[in-house]
This record gives C-alpha cells, structure tokens and sequence, in this order.
C-alpha cells in the first residue's frame, strides 16, 4: 500500500516520544520526590489529572487516524483501479473524470493526514508544556520561600 514506510517511521518516531516523555516525567518525579515529597505529590496528581483531561483529545486523534487510514486503503484501490482503466479511460474520453475522482481522494487522504498529525503532536506538545510549567512554577514557590526565610533570618539577627 502506499505510504506504509512513512506510517512506520511515524509509528517509532511516536513510541520514542512516549519513551522520552516517560523517562522525563519519571526523572522529574524522582527529583520532585527527593527535593519535596508534597510538592512531588501535589505534581503527581496533576499529571494524573492532565493524563484524564486529554483523553478526549487522545479519542479524537484515533479516530482521525482511523479515518485516515480507511482513506488510505479508497486512495491505493482508486490508484489501483485508475491504472487497470487508464488505457481504456483515455481511449474513451474519459480521463478527465478518472483524474476528477483520484484528485478527490488524494484531497480527502491529505485533510485526515493533516488532522491526525496536528492532533497527535498537539497532545504530546501540550502535556510536555504544562509539565514544564508546573515544574517551573514550583522552583519559582521554592526560591520565593527560601528567599524569604533568609530574609526574616537576616532581619531577626
């Protein structure tokens, strides 16, 4: 079929993403665990939490896929028929319909294409960000408090 080296490349590209993200977030918690346990808590449940609210969104991005791929297999049948008929459609006149109903496919094949991919890369983009924020977001409460007891520190000696 067609395209079928692309969807393996995407199909590693993707588990080696799972890989990386895996791995960071279990880094991340490790340390977070080891800095400050409530902190690592409070970051675990909202991972959990984000893991939930994406679910939908996860949902979506299968069924673009699916649907992609059901207008991979009409493409290859379509390409397949249009060569079995091309000898006889140009014979006949009739390859400007021929060419009319493949550029169809072709068109409907790149829109699901374009959505699946936009959706997955979306989700993985977007849980990456808000990890990183949330991270961010605590060092930032962690030097603001250390600050400030060095601060009440040099004022009472």
């Amino acid at each position: 079929m067609t395209g079928q080296v692309g969807q393996a490349t995407a199909a590693v590209l993707n588990a080696m993403g799972l890989l990386t993200s895996a791995l960071l977030l279990l880094v991340l918690l490790i340390s977070a665990f080891v800095l400050n346990p409530i902190a690592a808590a409070f970051i675990l449940v909202l991972t959990a939490s984000l893991i939930g609210l994406l679910r939908p969104l996860r949902k979506t991005g299968v069924r673009r896929a699916r649907a992609l791929s059901r207008a991979q297999v009409q493409y290859a049948r379509g390409v397949a028929e249009s060569i079995g008929v091309a000898e006889e459609a140009q014979v006949f006149g009739a390859g400007a319909a021929q060419r009319k109903k493949i550029g169809g496919l072709v068109s409907q094949m790149r829109r699901h294409a374009f959505a699946t991919q936009v959706l997955l890369r979306l989700a993985a983009n977007l849980y990456s960000a808000v990890l990183s924020l949330m991270l961010v977001g605590r060092c930032s409460c962690s030097m603001r408090s250390v600050a400030a007891t060095r601060h009440r520190s040099v004022r009472c000696s």
